[in-house]
């Protein structure tokens, strides 16, 4: 026989090993490195039942790492469930979700590395993670923008490293009372309620990319006592606003990239200390409303000044309608009873009776100073009580 016939003979037997009698690729889903305790996942799972046997079954008690492999797409239903030694978990890119209960009663899982873009998981997915150590350290790569909600009730998470993510979905990072998360200013979209009771944020700076910041984002995340709002043009906010039940001390600083102050951003706090900067050029509907805290002071510039901006606000005693204010919306100081002097160089139109500004402000006295201006618009100061109007 030739050595080209021995050669194909050999060549034939080795596909038919590989193959089998279906003619479909058979392949280890998985190898186990029993030196390191370091198990590799080469292919997705399915759903496992609950008294089901899975096929590495006998290597579950000694696992202590685990990669998942770049195209693995699904990991069912109670895969992993009870890897007690499992500290190490690696999830690629290409992962899309995770099963029910798929990492649940790892009590010793400490380090877990995410690679999946808007990862999908079940509520259950890791429960009792890190129950057994010190919790578990978990680090977003450079491949995630979008984070989803991964942690029902895992209470033991102990740091979260964003890495450079744009969006946070409603709920994503939902009560965390006790981690450690450092928020990028790189985020774009943070949903309703996304951090909710996360105790351990202190501070946050918003980038002026930010463009949606949901109702309720950091509701009761009772440690927060610094804001530095730096978006550029954020969307209006619901009706509750994004701050309640913050520090007592909160400061809240509009910093120089700021351009728009988003409806209904500050309402339910009263911070302790209030910046905005002269880059603000626009106030939203009830930006203001029912604000005591510190005096504001309008920034110079100030374009445009919407609906009821002011509504019963108490911390507002002086108002300036320079020249570059072209917009007051209805009852846009409505209720300011501190009110005490309105200086005014605008050129506004006539207003009807109905499109007021200043009714129910309630103060003895106002001073009005006008200047460079020709004329002042018909009923511009009309529900001004005790009005003195000085060149």
């Amino acid at each position: 026989m030739s050595a080209k016939a021995c050669l194909s003979i050999i060549v034939l037997m080795s596909v038919l090993v590989v193959v089998g009698i279906s003619g479909e690729v058979s392949a280890e889903p998985f190898s186990y490195d029993d030196v390191t305790g370091t198990f590799y996942l080469l292919s997705d799972v399915p759903d496992y039942a609950e008294s089901e046997v899975r096929p590495w079954e006998s290597h579950i008690p000694d696992v202590r790492r685990i990669v998942v492999s770049e195209g693995v797409a699904v990991i069912g239903d109670r895969a992993f469930l009870g890897c007690a030694g499992l500290v190490e978990l690696t999830l690629p890119s290409s992962l899309e979700g995770l099963g029910m209960l798929s990492f649940a009663d790892c009590g010793m899982l400490s380090v877990l590395t995410i690679h999946s873009d808007g990862l999908v998981v079940e509520e259950s997915t890791f429960r009792n993670a890190g129950t057994s150590g010190y919790g578990v350290r978990v680090t977003f790569g450079d491949t995630v923008t979008t984070v989803n909600r991964l942690f029902y009730g895992t209470e033991r998470i102990s740091s979260i490293d964003l890495g450079d993510v744009k969006v946070l979905s409603d709920r994503a990072l939902y009560d965390l009372p006790d981690t450690i998360i450092e928020l990028p200013e790189t985020l774009e979209h943070i949903g309703d309620l996304a951090l909710y009771n996360c105790g351990c944020i202190e501070k946050v700076s918003f980038g002026k990319g930010l463009a949606h910041l949901g109702t309720d984002s950091f509701y009761h995340c009772v440690n927060l006592n610094v804001v530095d709002f730096g978006a550029e043009d954020c969307d209006d906010l619901g009706t509750t606003g994004a701050f309640r039940d913050t520090a007592d001390d909160l400061r809240f600083r509009f910093t120089d990239t700021c351009t728009y102050i988003p409806s209904n951003l500050l309402v339910g706090i009263d911070p302790s200390e209030l910046v905005i900067s002269d880059s603000v050029k626009r106030i939203g509907k009830h930006a203001f409303k029912d604000y005591s805290g510190p005096n504001v002071l309008l920034p110079n510039g100030l374009e445009s000044i919407a609906e009821e901006a002011f509504l019963d606000c108490t911390s507002l005693h002086a108002v300036s309608m320079t020249q570059s204010l072209v917009s007051v919306g209805r009852g846009a100081f409505d209720g300011c009873s501190s009110l005490e002097e309105i200086r005014y160089s605008a050129t506004l139109s006539d207003l009807q009776p109905s499109d007021t500004f200043f009714r129910n402000t309630g103060a003895i006295d106002v001073s009005v100073y006008v200047s460079e201006v020709d004329r002042i618009p018909s009923n511009l100061f009309l529900g001004l009580s005790g009005l003195s109007v000085l060149a």
